[in-house]
């Protein structure tokens, strides 16, 4: 499967989503609305357990420093970690979601485990939404990601996603470490959830406080036409060569973009300033690059992919970067 969802014994797709967020595979359990930590445990199919076996080469020796992680209701094998590495089981990822927000909060938008088990995700809201301008409201999520086969810590990061369109936005900040979110390694140490959830959500809070100091800058800052055509020319540079086939792509992403700051979403509430320039690029990023030579659910996953980690994410992370030089 592309979408790369793991599915139990049973054949069920080991995932939830909340409706008003269906993926585009439309895989998983669907829900009305966000659940608790627990629940969406439960209905996502993933309580179950990782265990560590000894390593053993063809011969029967047991490999030295090493040891195999495995899945204890198939016994699938996930990967190769050291002895000192300690698994977060999934019940363990929902109690550390009940240490940030408090038993009982139904927060989990999202919740899912990839390849064979191997990663496990979640999109949980945090509480209480950005208001940029009227109208204009930034949802806040924070995402968690953890692997069970050696080869990721366990992971919080955060999401805005602006609620009128429901775009991505990919806006780091310079302020220490914030905008890397916050990453537990795999010790004994990790189980101590309810400082480190602290120290989460006070870094979360930092981010978001900041991230909404900046949009406001931005939405005051009022570019003229020259000075957007410059932002344009800074994130969208066209090749030197003419002809070149990457030109043309980047034209139309040019024309694109253009449009949105005279007529599109964030241009209606944003205007000519550094905030509407900034989401002329995420509008066309998120809703309107296209995937050559993809279907329709396979250019969604793409864009997906793209969005979250690929180029999607470095573009908007240019555009926000030059709309923060306009009002630095």
């Amino acid at each position: 499967m592309a979408h790369e969802l793991s599915t139990n014994e049973a054949g069920q797709v080991e995932a939830m989503f909340a409706t008003h967020v269906k993926p585009w595979h439309g895989l998983g359990e669907m829900v009305d609305g966000a659940q608790t930590p627990r629940t969406a445990l439960t209905l996502a199919h993933l309580d179950w357990l990782v265990r560590k076996v000894p390593l053993t080469l063809p011969n029967g020796a047991v490999v030295p420093d090493k040891m195999a992680t495995i899945r204890a209701d198939s016994e699938k094998y996930l990967g190769t970690v050291g002895t000192d590495w300690t698994p977060v089981q999934n019940v363990e990822q929902a109690e550390f979601i009940e240490a940030l927000v408090g038993t009982g909060h139904a927060v989990v938008e999202c919740v899912g485990a990839l390849k064979e088990g191997r990663r496990t995700f979640w999109t949980c809201k945090l509480p209480g939404n950005l208001i940029v301008t009227p109208g204009d409201e930034i949802e806040r999520y924070m995402i968690l990601a953890n692997g069970h086969d050696g080869g990721m810590a366990f992971r919080a990061f955060w999401s805005p996603i602006r609620v009128v369109c429901q775009n991505t936005l990919n806006a780091a900040l310079s302020v220490g470490r914030v905008q890397e979110g916050v990453t537990l390694y795999h010790t004994k140490n990790v189980k101590s959830r309810v400082e480190q959830a602290k120290r989460i959500l006070g870094v979360a809070g930092t981010y978001y406080d900041r991230l909404g100091e900046t949009f406001h800058r931005m939405i005051q800052r009022e570019i003229t036409g020259d000075e957007f055509k410059l932002y344009v020319d800074e994130v969208f540079p066209l090749p030197k060569e003419e002809g070149k086939k990457a030109g043309v792509t980047t034209q139309r992403a040019r024309e694109a973009v253009t449009k949105n700051m005279r007529s599109g979403v964030g241009a209606k509430l944003a205007g000519h300033t550094a905030w509407g320039a900034y989401n002329a690029v995420t509008e066309y990023i998120d809703h309107q690059k296209s995937q050559k030579s993809a279907g329709d659910e396979e250019q969604r996953e793409k864009r997906f992919e793209s969005i979250l980690t690929g180029t999607g994410k470095a573009l908007q992370q240019k555009a926000f970067d030059t709309a923060l030089a306009l009002v630095s």
